[in-house]
């Protein structure tokens, strides 16, 4: 199984289940993240932090894609 929610990765890989969002950090080098839910801010700064992976922008000033679901 793959899990796509950013939200809910963490609880999905403690069940085994595979996100999709990990390989794609870990293959990308550098990234500046977009988010369009707050709920999705943290689970992304941990897997970034998780990986080592350089974020162009600080998480609390990274881009913010409202998309008007806040």
């Amino acid at each position: 199984m793959i899990c796509t929610c950013t939200t809910l990765g963490p609880a999905a890989e403690a069940t085994g289940t595979t996100r999709i969002d990990r390989p794609m950090m870990q293959a990308a080098g550098r990234i500046v993240m977009a988010y369009a839910l707050d709920s999705t801010l943290a689970p992304s700064r941990d897997l970034l932090s998780d990986l080592a992976v350089p974020v162009l922008a600080s998480p609390e000033l990274a881009l913010k894609a409202g998309l008007g679901l806040a």
